[in-house]
């Protein structure tokens, strides 16, 4: 009787005896799908905006609340859509639909809170001011931005079984469209000659795009013992 063994993978580290795990990264990887359904997802609404005004150029168009709601949805909505078209793998799809939740409520969220917030100065002669709208601003992007983030978690995982998804800097930064659409709502005269609204559907399409693009949770690998005996 002999026993081969195919392969012993160690379980943990000889020098500091921790355990040795290879993860599988979650990644972004940018498809042409989640690029063309995103794209989609904010042009065709936004060609529908300018024939309702009748605006010919899209950098003529200035945005409302409602109008950055509406565009921040359809684009997300167009990257998940083109995103899991064709993915077999459920577990992908669902981090791709997760992913879109997130997007389009920290796309979202924060801009309605500081629309809210900004109707407070504004009913008011003695605080319709620039600080006190700097302060609505900001209190609302970052009072939004992490309450969005607790509320996309609660929507999937409500008896917090899994880790939450977490506001990193990346996500931040993608989050330009909360910042220069709260800019845009606050109507400060700078923002009507750098004209940085304009570009609020390549934001949104952007964002669209990396939720179509999301892959399936970190999962841990264990190598497994192979033997025979003959």
């Amino acid at each position: 009787m002999s026993m081969r063994v195919d392969h012993i993978a160690p379980t943990t580290n000889t020098t500091t005896n921790a355990p040795i795990v290879a993860n599988k990264q979650k990644g972004e990887k940018p498809s042409i799908k989640s690029v063309v359904g995103s794209l989609a997802g904010t042009a065709i609404p936004l060609a529908i905006m300018m024939k309702k005004r009748k605006i010919k150029n899209p950098l003529k168009m200035n945005y409302g609340l409602q109008d950055m709601l509406i565009l921040s949805g359809t684009s997300v909505a167009g990257g998940v859509l083109g995103g899991i078209a064709g993915e077999k793998d459920a577990k992908v799809r669902k981090s791709k639909v997760k992913e879109g939740v997130f997007r389009f409520m920290n796309a979202s969220v924060p801009t309605w809170i500081v629309g809210g917030a900004l109707k407070l100065p504004e009913s008011s002669k003695k605080f319709n001011n620039v600080p006190t709208k700097i302060f609505s601003v900001i209190g609302g992007l970052v009072v939004g931005m992490f309450g969005a983030a607790q509320v996309s978690n609660l929507i999937f995982d409500p008896k917090d079984k899994d880790p939450d998804r977490k506001l990193t800097l990346k996500d931040c930064i993608a989050n330009a469209d909360d910042a220069i659409g709260a800019l845009t709502l606050a109507k400060f005269p700078l923002m009507d000659k750098l004209h940085i609204d304009k570009a609020l559907p390549l934001i949104y399409a952007y964002c669209g795009m990396r939720a179509g693009s999301a892959q399936d949770e970190p999962k841990e690998h264990h190598s497994k013992l192979l033997s025979t005996v003959g």
